[in-house]
């Protein structure tokens, strides 16, 4: 069921949300870091935005998906895309100005940066 839009809206005024992933630069191998720094750059935004915008009431926060079976995922990736995008917007409609500058997963577990 997808929660109604309404829900988000009577919490937060603006809501900026980032899909993102934990930047875990020193577990992977050298070839294998294409693309690690622009995740890294997108998460600390993340940061700076939600300190940047905290004085004009809009929320910052950044979103992870999840491993989900895709082309890039994968067939062993355990998320369809439409369990990944029901758990996001059951996100959004959860998010408080508690969560500005933190890291959730599809779930809405906080996560590490």
């Amino acid at each position: 069921m997808i929660p109604n839009g309404r829900n988000i809206k009577q919490k937060v005024k603006n809501i900026l949300v980032h899909l993102t992933k934990p930047s875990d630069f020193l577990t992977h191998r050298v070839d294998q870091k294409k693309g690690l720094q622009t995740q890294a750059a997108l998460n600390m935004l993340t940061c700076c935005q939600a300190e940047n915008f905290r004085a004009d009431d809009i929320l910052v926060a950044a979103v992870h998906p999840g491993w989900v079976r895709t082309h890039m995922g994968g067939e062993e990736a355990p998320l369809t895309t439409e369990d990944s995008v029901l758990g996001i917007i059951r996100v959004l409609s959860t998010l408080s100005s508690k969560h500005s500058g933190r890291l959730l997963d599809w779930e809405g577990n906080s996560i590490p940066w």
